[in-house]
């Protein structure tokens, strides 16, 4: 019941975005306010949330990023009205979650818009979603990773989009100095949030001895083996997103550069450059701890 307040307030601003900020048309914002509505959607974005230790904004956009993937997947029997509402909501949480600013908001309808009028929604070997794909598949090879290890680096590179990549190049002030497409950006980033969560994690073995004793201590309650075992997922995912950043050099015909795996450590100590705080992933992974079995 709890979670599912909190859902509803975020969703309540996803709409006032919508309706204020991009000014998306009263038809759009109305199919967005059912799709958001569903059981489906909240059960889905709960789990993102719980997963990723993000705020709801983000798990949100992320969900319905993987819902718009799934009606592109299947474009012959899908709702045009479910289409622009999922495509609206996604919009309005990317603009919450300072992702996306209205303006390219806005541009994202339109381009999403027109692709459906064109009955173009699916994915071309040219598009990110391809080259990640090919990416992983070659890691999973090199790395030997696991069927799981591919299917969490799925999950991850679901919402990524070469724009993005540039956003982040921006955000980080490198833009200037990119000789090519930072197709390799969104895992470097996707690394150092991983390490990030790794270091506040460290911190929090420390924090719970503190705890011992005291209920009204923000860990108590928290299991320390939960922590252990979150930070050893962590270290895993960070590990396997450089070496999905190595892949998507290769498959994009660039020389990768053992060097350039340091640049997580920037991305990891500068995640304010993209609004988020050590405090809101702490909050995150402490929500994520007590959900945890």
């Amino acid at each position: 019941m709890f979670e599912r307040t909190r859902y509803n307030w975020a969703t309540t601003k996803v709409e006032a975005s919508l309706k204020f900020d991009i000014d998306v048309p009263g038809e759009w914002l109305e199919r967005a306010k059912f799709v958001l509505a569903t059981d489906e959607f909240f059960d889905e974005a709960l789990r993102i949330k719980k997963r990723q230790g993000c705020d709801w904004f983000e798990a949100i956009s992320t969900n319905a990023d993987e819902v718009i993937n799934a009606l592109h997947r299947n474009r012959e029997s899908a709702s045009s009205g479910v289409y622009f509402g999922v495509v609206s909501a996604a919009a309005g949480a990317a603009v919450m979650a300072k992702m996306l600013t209205p303006e390219q908001a806005r541009q994202f309808l339109v381009a999403k818009q027109d692709a459906w009028d064109e009955g173009d929604v699916g994915t071309s070997e040219e598009e990110p979603a391809a080259i990640y794909e090919e990416a992983a598949l070659e890691a999973m090879e090199k790395n030997g990773w696991s069927d799981d290890d591919l299917q969490q680096v799925r999950q991850d590179i679901s919402q990524w989009t070469l724009g993005q990549a540039k956003e982040l190049a921006v955000h980080f002030g490198i833009a200037d100095g990119m000789d090519h497409d930072p197709w390799e950006l969104n895992p470097l980033v996707q690394a150092g949030i991983y390490s990030a969560k790794v270091r506040l994690l460290e911190e929090m073995i420390d924090d719970l001895r503190e705890a011992i004793g005291d209920s009204e201590h923000e860990l108590a309650g928290v299991n320390g083996f939960h922590v252990m075992t979150l930070t050893t997922i962590f270290k895993g995912a960070a590990t396997r997103q450089i070496e999905l950043a190595e892949a998507v050099y290769s498959v994009t015909d660039l020389e990768w550069r053992p060097e350039l795996a340091k640049n997580v450590h920037f991305f990891a100590n500068n995640l304010y450059r993209l609004d988020v705080s050590d405090g809101e992933l702490r909050d995150g992974l402490i929500a994520q701890l007590r959900g945890m079995p």
